[in-house]
Order: structure tokens, then C-alpha cells, then sequence
């Protein structure tokens, strides 16, 4: 077979066509990424916002979230105190009723008398209730076992009486009830305080007036003659018309009577002033005169020439004649 001579000028030629191809070839892909690298920078701006904006209102979800969440936790949280408040208020609802009482004495042991329902009670103390500041008369609240759990004050509604004596020993009393029924009852503490604790008078002047005449009146019922007259001078004594059985003349004194001795018929024979009481001590009649014990010097200048019957801290007795 017969070959064609070649020509060696052509040769590097067609090399070169080749190596200008692939030149190209990469050229336009490198200008093609390039294009594609610009039109990401120039995307990268408006996606960098779009996903700023998306995290900003994630952002403003999840505050809207946590407010509602505390919303919530606050709405739970009261929702819970309101059913222990509901729960407190059924237990205490649901308990028994408490009792009161009123406080008698202490001992030793621990427990205390009290009175309550009309009676007498020996009965336990909590021990949140100080004994020792337990005083005679107050009012003590009492639980389903009767035993003290609190102390109260002093009660200040009841039953109006009236005072004839203080008896001795000076912590009870007799009193006369609106059915003129005789009671001996207890001074309570807060009575006693008011009586003893005066500021610029003597407890005696608060008391006098009730202290018992028993032994006085005793004297003078024992010397009184039908016509014989009765007289309190600047004192009132309850207990001296009761033990005597005689009205007594009250002399510049009216007390609780002043209703009576403004209105009475026979005040002006009751009700004396000294000018119409010394008229009567110098009458024929025979007059007895119960004063305090303190008056003794005023009935001496008053009164001369008078017997002097009886005195003690009772008070003192004196009379015109025997």
C-alpha cells in the first residue's frame, strides 16, 4: 500500500486548533462561573434580609410565647391560692362550734375552773394561752373538748342588778336581781381594778358604800323603838334598810335615788339638807345617825352632846338620846 508524504507545517497547527479549543472551552466555563459567583453576591443581600426578617419575627414569637406563658403560670398561680384559700375556708366551715366561758381560778397542774352553760368546769389549757394572764371574770373561748384554746375580755352585756354589800373578803358580792331575788355572785377582776385603782381617792370611798353593815345594823336594830328615826349622813348604805327593816333619812346624800328624791311625795320627810336635819336631831324624837368612819370629827362639831353607839370600819353610829 503506497502512503502519502505528510507535511510537516500542518502538524503543529492542528495541534495548536486543538489546544485554542480547550482554551475556550475552559474560558467560558470559568466566565460562566464567574456569572454564576456574581449573581450569588449580588442574591446574598436579599437573602441575608429575608432571613433576617425571618429570625426577627421568630424572635417576636418567642416573646409573644414567654408572655403567655407567664400569662398562664400567673393565671395557674392564682388559680392554685384560690382554691387553698377555698380549701382553708371549707375546713373552717366545717368546724365544730366553739363555746365561751368565763375564767374562775387556776391551779397548779395546769388546768383552770371555769363556768359555762351554768356549770362549773375543771378543764385543760391550750398551750398557747398564758394561765397566769388569766384573769378572775374573763372570757375564755373553749373548744369541742371544752378546754380553753384562747382567751377573750371582758364580757359587757347581761343581766342589770343591784349592789347591796360587798361581802367579805371583798372578791363577791349580793346583789338583788330584777325579781328581787338575793344572789351572791363574784366581782370579776376588771370590777375589782376599777374600784381599787383611783387616782387621787382612796378604794374606801368607792367601797364604803357597799361594804356590809351587817354588825352595825345588828346595833342598831337591837336599841330601835317604834317612832325612832334612821338617818345616813353623806352616805347611802343598801344593806342598812334591809337588815333594819326601816326606811332610812338620807342627809345632803341622794346617791341612786335622785330620780326619787326629785320626785317622790314624801321627799321633804326623806330627803334632808343639814338645816332640816339638825331641826329634826334636836326634836323630841330619838334620831340614829349612821356616817363613815372618817366622819366621826364632823359629828362631833355637828353634834355635840351625841352617844356614840358603834364604830368599826363599818362605819359609825350615834344617836340624840338614849
Amino acid at each position: 500500500m503506497a502512503h502519502e508524504p505528510r507535511d510537516p507545517q500542518n502538524a503543529p497547527r492542528s495541534h495548536d486548533s486543538a489546544a485554542d479549543a480547550d482554551l475556550r472551552r475552559r474560558t467560558s466555563f470559568l466566565e460562566q462561573e464567574i456569572e454564576l459567583l456574581r449573581a450569588k453576591v449580588a442574591e446574598s443581600p436579599r437573602h441575608m434580609r429575608i432571613l433576617e426578617d425571618r429570625l426577627t419575627e421568630a424572635q417576636t414569637r418567642v416573646a409573644t410565647l414567654n408572655d403567655r406563658n407567664e400569662r398562664l403560670a400567673d393565671t395557674l398561680r392564682e388559680a392554685r391560692d384560690q382554691m387553698v384559700a377555698l380549701k382553708e375556708e371549707i375546713d373552717r366551715l366545717a368546724q365544730p362550734p366553739s363555746g365561751y366561758g368565763v375564767f374562775l381560778d387556776a391551779f397548779e397542774d395546769g388546768t383552770v375552773d371555769i363556768f359555762t352553760a351554768g356549770r362549773k368546769l375543771r378543764v385543760a389549757v391550750s398551750p398557747e394561752v398564758s394561765v397566769p394572764d388569766l384573769q378572775h371574770g374573763q372570757e375564755v373561748m373553749l373548744n369541742e373538748a371544752m378546754n380553753v384554746v384562747a382567751a377573750r375580755g371582758f364580757e359587757r352585756a347581761g343581766d342589770v342588778v343591784m349592789l347591796k354589800e360587798i361581802l367579805e373578803g371583798g372578791d363577791r358580792a349580793l346583789v338583788i336581781g330584777h325579781t328581787d331575788e338575793e344572789r351572791v355572785v363574784y366581782l370579776s377582776f376588771l370590777l375589782l381594778a376599777l374600784f381599787l385603782t383611783s387616782l387621787n381617792r382612796p378604794a374606801a370611798e368607792y367601797l364604803g358604800g357597799y361594804k356590809s353593815v351587817k354588825k352595825l345594823s345588828s346595833v342598831l336594830s337591837a336599841s330601835l323603838r317604834e317612832g325612832d328615826v334612821v338617818a345616813q349622813y353623806q352616805t347611802y348604805r343598801q344593806g342598812l334598810p334591809f337588815y333594819t327593816k326601816r326606811r332610812s333619812v338620807l342627809v345632803n346624800e341622794v346617791g341612786e335615788l335622785e330620780f326619787g328624791a326629785e320626785r317622790a311625795a314624801d321627799r321633804k320627810a326623806f330627803f334632808l339638807d343639814d338645816a332640816a336635819f339638825l331641826a329634826l336631831w334636836n326634836s323630841p324624837a330619838r334620831v340614829f345617825c349612821v356616817g363613815r368612819s372618817d366622819k366621826l370629827p364632823l359629828f362631833r362639831e355637828k353634834f355635840p352632846g351625841h352617844r356614840l353607839l358603834y364604830r368599826s370600819d363599818e362605819g359609825i353610829l350615834i344617836v340624840n338620846r338614849l
